[in-house]
């Protein structure tokens, strides 16, 4: 048998080497896997549930994000994690305030993303798709991408996709859908390497917000954003219908030329990409690559459909899990924060883009559990 050689100790003052927690589709047991570098982000605010929630919806959309893990009160994990931050920020005469940072029942822990902020205008040319023996690249005009995990131009689409879900204008701006006076924030995506010694650029979001609007509540607000997403949705869906995954017998619209126009003057995606690349995509793409429209498009496309293949019953039963993750509550500061992120408001974006693929003559893509 294989012989793996164990990670070296922690330097003395270091927090420990500890798993990271993931919440699978549908067993209810967490999956852990190490991380690979010792660099560490430690989060303690009272968000950590939305951002763990979060975290855990992008990972059901084939989404990457960051390892992570919770640490819970009052495990062994918890204390040493605490321990050693601890330790460290007595050495930079910083211990008062991580220690009031850090009293709290559940701690965040990341992977840190070693790369610039989108809001330092990086170079992001080779930002496009992997090539993947030929069999995953676009080919065609409107054969952009197998999945959001196949691009990094259709990754991004999945990440727009994601923050409309959770209602997150705190991150890549999109004109019309949250508002034109909202810059977003380009200071929560980071331009990182997907794992592995072949890892290519990725674009991660960070800090990632849940504002799910109470449709009772806030009937008013909840439906003119629902309103909103429609017609973002409806503006390009249809450009996909009856377009199966790329292969020999894959159906196209009657007129691509037509089609891929369309997309390039999508004021909505015109805003995504003058927003991320600049005014000049082509020199912020470099030569050669795909068509930054459709492949954004396709990715969001495509993460329409796993969203619907998933069906709401997949987000209940995330909600549920995040909700009893902390086996101790400290007055109920994680329950609360579940509360406020309302169910209603997941199975009615879960029908809206279900309503809107039908519309649009696009089928759901099932995945297992």
């Amino acid at each position: 048998a294989s012989q793996t050689t164990p990670p070296p100790p922690p330097a003395p003052g270091m927090p420990p080497r500890i798993q990271l927690t993931r919440l699978p589709t549908s067993n209810p047991t967490p999956v852990s896997t190490p991380i690979p570098t010792r660099i560490r982000v430690v989060k303690s605010p009272s968000h950590v549930v939305f951002e763990v929630f979060a975290l855990a919806w992008a990972e059901l959309l084939d989404i990457p994000v960051a390892a992570h893990t919770v640490a819970c009160w009052p495990s062994a994990e918890y204390s040493a994690l605490k321990a050693g931050v601890e330790r460290v920020a007595q050495d930079v005469g910083l211990e008062h305030c991580v220690h009031r940072a850090l009293n709290r029942p559940q701690i965040l822990v990341q992977e840190f993303i070693d790369g610039p902020v989108l809001l330092l205008r990086p170079n992001l040319q080779g930002l496009s798709c992997c090539d993947a023996g030929g069999t995953l690249h676009c080919r065609g005009p409107l054969e952009a991408c197998r999945k959001p995990t196949d691009c990094a131009l259709a990754g991004l689409g999945a990440l727009v996709l994601l923050n409309i879900l959770l209602n997150n204008c705190d991150s890549i701006p999109c004109d019309d859908l949250w508002s034109r006076n909202n810059p977003g924030n380009l200071g929560n995506v980071i331009l990182g390497r997907t794992p592995g010694p072949t890892g290519r650029p990725w674009l991660y979001a960070i800090d990632l917000a849940v504002t799910t609007l109470d449709p009772e509540r806030y009937p008013v607000q909840y439906t003119a954003y629902c309103q909103r997403v429609r017609a973002f949705l409806t503006s390009i869906l249809p450009l996909f219908g009856g377009v199966d995954p790329p292969g020999p017998s894959a159906k196209e619209p009657l007129d691509l030329v037509r089609a891929e126009a369309q997309l390039a003057a999508n004021p909505y995606l015109r805003s995504i990409l003058t927003a991320v690349f600049g005014p000049d995509l082509a020199a912020a793409l470099g030569a050669g690559a795909p068509n930054p429209h459709v492949c954004v498009a396709r990715g969001l496309v495509a993460t329409c459909q796993r969203l619907v293949g998933l069906g709401s019953t997949a987000l209940l039963d995330l909600h549920h899990r995040v909700k009893e993750l902390p086996e101790h509550d400290w007055e109920g500061v994680w329950a609360k924060g579940c509360a406020s992120i309302h169910t209603q408001y997941l199975v009615g974006m879960v029908d809206l883009v279900a309503d809107s693929l039908g519309q649009a003559g696009l089928e759901p893509l099932f995945v297992s559990a």
